[in-house]
């Protein structure tokens, strides 16, 4: 159970950091 929950918490971390570089780069880009 920790295991899923550390996997899931990884899955969040990364989406949200590919979210955030993805809206780094939009501003940088605009």
């Amino acid at each position: 159970y920790r295991l899923l929950a550390m996997g899931s918490e990884h899955a969040l971390i990364s989406l949200g950091a590919k979210t955030l570089l993805k809206g780094i780069k939009d501003s940088i880009g605009s």
